[in-house]
C-alpha cells in the first residue's frame, strides 16, 4: 500500500502530475473524531485569559472536534490536585497523600500542581524550576522512592525489580569513594555501577572492605574507577518509618538525604566531584527510578495551572465528542485517580479513554516501574469505570528506539507489555499513545526538516508496529514542530507540518492525532535566539490573530473534509518528497485534492481527472509572512485562504502552500 503523502515520481518535463486512485481506500475515517486539538497547564492566571468565551468561539471555528486534556504536572514530577477540595492522609498537618473529592461546593475553573519534597529527578519536562533533594546541600532533606513500587503492593522482591539513582557529571572522572546520608527506609543492601562513557556498558563497582548501613552517615570504598555516570542500585529496604510518621507508606521504598562521591587520597581528605546546590543548575544531574507523592499544603506549584474540568465543560470545549481524558500515574495516588474518573463519570462525561501518566521516557522511568504503576491505577479505575479504555504511555516524541535500560537494551515497548502479560493484565493495555514532537534543533532551516519530516513518522510508527504493537489502536496526543519554541511553529513550514501528521498519522492507522497549542498564546523564547511557540491564534494588543496554523486546520477540517460522516482518504501518486498528496471523498461522493508543497520555492502540477478546470482554495506565502518574530511583533502579511480557479492540465503552487481542489464525484 502506498501512502498518500508519500508520493512517488511521476514527471512530465517539470511537472508533477498528480494521479488519484479511487478504486483504493486507504482508511475510513470520521473527521470529527479523527482530527482533534489539547489544552493543558499554563501560567498562573493564563488560563481564564486564554479561555475566554471569545476566544474559544475562534478554537472551535478552526474545526476540531476531538479534545484530549494534557496533564502538565505529570511532567513537572507534581502531584495533581484535579479537584481543590479533598483530604490529606495527616489531615492534622495538612501533609501526606492527597485524594480530591468527587463532590466540589463550587465549580472547579482551575486545578494545581503540588511538588514533591521527596524529590529525586534535578530536572523535568515542564517548567525545570525545581531540583532534587540527593544533592541539594541539605542533609535535612531526602528522596524518597514511590511506595507503590515496595514488595508489599507489587509482590515483587527489589532484588528484581530494583529502585535506583543515576547521578550524571557530564564528563569523566576518578571515584574511590561514596558518602551516604541515610534517611528511612534506608537501603541494607546496594551496588554501586558506572558508566565510563555514553558508549560503553556499565559495570560494578569493586567494594573494599564491609559497610554497616545505618541511618545517618555512611560511606562505601571502592577499587578506583572512572566514570562519568555512577548508577546506585537498591537492592533490599530497612522498612523502617521515620518516628513521627502514622502512615505505613512512609516506611515503603528507600530514602536517602544527601549523596558525596569523589577520591579520597593517601592523605585521607576527601575530594567531593559532586555539586550541591538548591537549584538543578547548581547541581550534578541526578535521576532517579521513582519519586514518593508525599507532600504538603504549603507545596502548592503558584506559578502554574490546569484548567478546571468545571471550566473545560461550561466553554464546551469538548463539543459532545468523548473526550481523551489524563490520570496521574508517576507521581499519584491511586485512590486520587480512581476519584477523578469517577467525579467524570458522574457528571456525564463521556470518556474516549484515559492515558495513564505522560513522557515516563522524559523522566527516565524503566519499563517494569511504569508498568507496575500503571496495574495498581488500571485497577483503581476499573472499579469506578469497569469499560473506561485505558492506556499510555505518551512518549515524549518517538523518534528514538526507547531501550529499557535496566534490562540490556530491551525495547521499552516490549518490556512494559511482557510485564503486563506476566501479570494477566494485558488486557488493561487497550490503546497506545505518543507525542511527535521530531526538531530540537529549532534554528535549522526548516526546508529540508519539513520535507523529510512525513518519511521520518511514517518509519516511527513502522518502527512501534514491529515492537509488536501492529494491530494496537494509536493515539497522537499531540503534535507540533518542536518541543522547543521555534519561528517555524508560528509560520508556514510549521502549519504544513501540521497538515501533514494528521494525514499521515491517519493513512498509518492511528484513531487520532491531537494537534497542540489550541489556546491562544504569545511567542516565547526558550533557547536564545529563537521566539515561537505552538499555536494556532496568537493574542496581540490589537486582539487576537489567526496564524498559518489555524488557516491549514480549517483547509483540512472545512474544505478537505465534509463535516461528520464516514469519509475515505484514497491512494495518490505523483510528485516527489518536497510534494505531498491527499485524497479524500467525503459522504456526499465529492472527492476533494490536497496538495502541500513543503518548499519555499513555485511548483508546476497537474491533476489527472476528466475536469479540466478545477476550483478551490489555497494559502500560502502570498497570505502570510513575517517580518522577524520577537515579542510583540505582528505578521507583516496575514490574510485568509483564497479561492482559486485552475487549469487540471497545469498550474502553479505557491510556496509553502496547502490547495485543496474539489474533482467532483
Amino acid at each position: 500500500m502506498i501512502l498518500a503523502a508519500i508520493v512517488l515520481a511521476s514527471t512530465r518535463r517539470d511537472v508533477s502530475v498528480i494521479r488519484i486512485d479511487r478504486s483504493v481506500v486507504i482508511r475510513r475515517f470520521d473527521p470529527w473524531t479523527a482530527f482533534g486539538a489539547g489544552i493543558d497547564g499554563h501560567r498562573t492566571g493564563e488560563n481564564a485569559t486564554m479561555l475566554s468565551p471569545e476566544n474559544v468561539r475562534l478554537m472551535k471555528s478552526m474545526g476540531l472536534r476531538s479534545l484530549t486534556y494534557r496533564l502538565r504536572t505529570e511532567l513537572g514530577n507534581e502531584v495533581w490536585h484535579w479537584n481543590p477540595e479533598g483530604s490529606w492522609s495527616d489531615i492534622e498537618r495538612q501533609q501526606g497523600y492527597w485524594t480530591s473529592s468527587t463532590t466540589n461546593s463550587k465549580p472547579i475553573l482551575i486545578s494545581n500542581g503540588y511538588r514533591l519534597p521527596r524529590r529525586g529527578n534535578s530536572i523535568d519536562q515542564a517548567n525545570r524550576d525545581d531540583y532534587s533533594r540527593l544533592d541539594d546541600g541539605d542533609p535535612t532533606t531526602f528522596w524518597k522512592s514511590n511506595p507503590y513500587l515496595d514488595p508489599t503492593y507489587t509482590g515483587i522482591p527489589y532484588s528484581k525489580s530494583p529502585q535506583w539513582i543515576v547521578l550524571d557529571f557530564k564528563k569523566p572522572c576518578i571515584f574511590n569513594e561514596i558518602r551516604f546520608v541515610w534517611a528511612n527506609p534506608f537501603p541494607t543492601r546496594y551496588r554501586i555501577e558506572y558508566l565510563g562513557n555514553e558508549d560503553q556498558p556499565w559495570h560494578i563497582a569493586t567494594a573494599i572492605g564491609g559497610v554497616r548501613q545505618h541511618p545517618g552517615q555512611n560511606s562505601a570504598r571502592f577499587a578506583k574507577f572512572r566514570a562519568q555516570m555512577i548508577k546506585i542500585v537498591l537492592l533490599a529496604s530497612s522498612g523502617t518509618a521515620p518516628n513521627e510518621s502514622k502512615d505505613r507508606r512512609d516506611g515503603m521504598g528507600f530514602a536517602v538525604g544527601e549523596i558525596s562521591a569523589g577520591v579520597t587520597g593517601a592523605d585521607g581528605i576527601f575530594h567531593d566531584s559532586l555539586k550541591h546546590g538548591k537549584s538543578n543548575s547548581d547541581q550534578t544531574i541526578a535521576y532517579v527510578s521513582s519519586t514518593d507523592p508525599w507532600h504538603r499544603a504549603d507545596d502548592l506549584d503558584r506559578r502554574t495551572e490546569q484548567p478546571g474540568f468545571d471550566l473545560m465543560l461550561e466553554r464546551g470545549l469538548g463539543q459532545g465528542q468523548p473526550i481523551l481524558v489524563p490520570a496521574g500515574c508517576l507521581y499519584d495516588t491511586p485512590e486520587n485517580v480512581a476519584n477523578e474518573i469517577k467525579w467524570l463519570v458522574r457528571r456525564g462525561v463521556k470518556l474516549r479513554g484515559v492515558e495513564l501518566g505522560e513522557e515516563p521516557d522524559g523522566n527516565w522511568v524503566d519499563a517494569d516501574h511504569y508498568a507496575r504503576l500503571y496495574m495498581r491505577m488500571a485497577s483503581a479505575i476499573r472499579k469506578v469505570a469497569p469499560t473506561a479504555r485505558i492506556g499510555g504511555p505518551s512518549f515524549q516524541t518517538a523518534t528514538e528506539d526507547y531501550e529499557d535500560w535496566p534490562h540490556a537494551g530491551e525495547p521499552w515497548l516490549r518490556r512494559f507489555r511482557h510485564v503486563l502479560q506476566a501479570n494477566g493484565r494485558l488486557s488493561d493495555f487497550q490503546f497506545c499513545s505518543f507525542e511527535w514532537y521530531p526538531f530540537d534543533n529549532v534554528k535549522a532551516d526548516p526546508s529540508p526538516l519539513l520535507v523529510g519530516a512525513p518519511r521520518l513518522l511514517v518509519s516511527s510508527i513502522d518502527r512501534l508496529n514491529r515492537l509488536g504493537m501492529s494491530g494496537m489502536p494509536w493515539y497522537v496526543t499531540e503534535y507540533g514542530w518542536s518541543a522547543y519554541a521555534a519561528p517555524a511553529e508560528v509560520d508556514l513550514p510549521g502549519a504544513l507540518f501540521d497538515f501533514d501528521v494528521a494525514l499521515i498519522s491517519l493513512g498509518k492507522g492511528c484513531m487520532a492525532s491531537f494537534e497542540y497549542g489550541y489556546e491562544p498564546n504569545h511567542v516565547v523564547q526558550e533557547i536564545p535566539g529563537s521566539w515561537g511557540n505552538l499555536m494556532a491564534i496568537m493574542t496581540s494588543k490589537s486582539g487576537p490573530q489567526t496564524l498559518p496554523t489555524y488557516w491549514t486546520t480549517w483547509l483540512l477540517t472545512q474544505r478537505l473534509c465534509e463535516s461528520s460522516g464516514i469519509h475515505r482518504l484514497l491512494r495518490t501518486r505523483g510528485g516527489d518528497g518536497k510534494l505531498g498528496a491527499y485524497a479524500v471523498r467525503g459522504p456526499s461522493g465529492e472527492t476533494e485534492l490536497a496538495l502541500v508543497n513543503r518548499s519555499p520555492n513555485q511548483r508546476p502540477v497537474s491533476v489527472a481527472t476528466a475536469k479540466p478546470v478545477l476550483k478551490g482554495w489555497t494559502y500560502g506565502r502570498m497570505q502570510f509572512s513575517w517580518a522577524v518574530v520577537r515579542p510583540n511583533s505582528t505578521p507583516s502579511r496575514n490574510l485568509p485562504p483564497v479561492s482559486i480557479t485552475v487549469n487540471a492540465s497545469r498550474f502553479t503552487l505557491a510556496p509553502y502552500s496547502v490547495t485543496i481542489l474539489n474533482l467532483g464525484s
